[in-house]
């Protein structure tokens, strides 16, 4: 049986520098997991999923952005930023189960901040400030 490192998941990391997530989708290993980072074309808020597809586990962050959804670039499954998979080529019907994680984000002092624990604990207010690097 291989060794598993233990992760203190419940608790805020830093993902990425804020000018280091835009437009063009952004692969990031946090806790050994696979996320995807990006930001909406609107308001610019920052967004962190997981980065593998439901289908065949490509990664997200080799694929492209159509509006706010990720168009995974393997088979062309579509992400909205909750992970929901809104679109599956050539089907009608779209499993409920058909999803990827989405993770909390917090953007503050040039630094964006990623949950991998529950999110139902996740308190920006514990987020170390760091207004130094603003």
């Amino acid at each position: 049986m291989p060794h598993m490192t233990a992760f203190a998941r419940n608790q805020w990391y830093v993902a990425a520098y804020s000018h280091e997530v835009g437009r063009d989708l952004l692969g990031r290993t946090i806790l050994g997991e696979p996320l995807v980072f990006y930001r909406t074309e609107d308001d610019g808020t920052a967004v962190a999923l997981h980065d593998r597809c439901v289908h065949r586990r490509f990664p997200l962050s080799e694929s492209r952005l159509d509006g706010d959804r990720i168009v995974c670039g393997y088979h062309g499954f579509t992400y909205d930023t909750t992970g929901s998979c809104v679109y599956v080529p050539g089907q009608k019907r779209i499993p409920r189960t058909a999803r990827v994680a989405s993770y909390p984000v917090v953007e503050q002092d040039a630094l964006v901040w990623v949950w991998i624990g529950d999110p139902a604990l996740a308190d920006p207010q514990v987020i170390p400030r760091a207004p130094h690097l603003a």
